[in-house]
Order: structure tokens, then C-alpha cells, then sequence
């Protein structure tokens, strides 16, 4: 975090845009730290923080590249629903890909879709039938 102030005091406003504080930051914790704190991945850390906001909520049962995969979800439900189901099923990063690109979840929940409190209302009860 000191990198972030330091990289936020000296800068003059018109070079502040995040695209750039991303990569001055990437380089400041790849040097301090090593491996791991790409640009790229500074902004999934990010994204989860938002998408995230109470640590408890996340499972530990998944792996950071599970979790990039569902933070690339707009669809809150539907992250949800992907998250619970690699969990339950033990999906590897490579199934949870698959699954996605299958559309898994508007194939189960199609009919629901136009009504958001259904959908959450239906998700709800299939995970309480299957033990979650």
C-alpha cells in the first residue's frame, strides 16, 4: 500500500490514469515480492475486492484461478450459481471453463430468466435439495 500512496503523491494529476498506476504498481510489488503481481492480475484483485467485499463470503475451496474465471461473470446470480456449483461438484478450473462456454447455467435456468427474484428463489431451493 505504500506504493500506491507514494505512486498517488508524486504523480502529476494528468498522469494519474489507472492504466499506468497499474503498471508502476505491478512493477513495484514484482520487485518487493516476486512472481504474481502483473497488471493483469492487479486488476482481478481488484475486481474481486468489489465483487467480494466481505472476505467471508468466498469459499476456500477454490483456487485464485477458479476465482478469476468467476470474476469474469457480470451476473451476480449466475457467478453465484458457478461458484456453488464447482465447489459441490469439484470442478477443476478447466470444467468451470467448460461449463461456462456451455452456458450451463441459462440451459438449467432458462425459463426463469426474465424474473431475477425467481431465478435467486429457484437457485435456492436445487442447492438446498442437493445438501449446500
Amino acid at each position: 500500500m505504500d506504493s500506491v500512496a507514494w505512486a498517488l503523491n508524486t504523480r502529476p494529476r494528468k498522469a494519474l490514469d489507472s492504466n499506468a498506476l497499474l503498471e508502476d504498481l505491478a512493477r513495484d510489488l514484482t520487485l518487493r515480492h516476486g512472481r504474481g503481481f502483473s497488471r493483469s492480475n492487479l486488476s482481478y484483485m481488484r475486481l474481486f475486492y468489489q465483487r467480494y467485499p466481505i472476505c467471508e463470503t468466498t469459499s476456500h475451496k477454490l483456487s485464485w484461478s477458479h476465482l478469476v474465471e468467476l470474476l469474469k461473470l457480470d451476473d451476480e446470480l449466475e457467478r453465484s450459481f458457478y461458484e456453488q456449483q464447482a465447489i459441490a461438484e469439484q470442478w477443476s478450473v478447466k470444467e468451470l471453463k467448460r461449463q461456462k462456454k456451455s452456458q450451463l447455467f441459462v440451459q438449467k435456468y432458462q425459463l426463469y430468466l426474465p424474473d431475477r427474484e425467481a431465478l435467486g428463489a429457484e437457485i435456492e431451493r436445487t442447492l438446498l435439495e442437493a445438501g449446500q
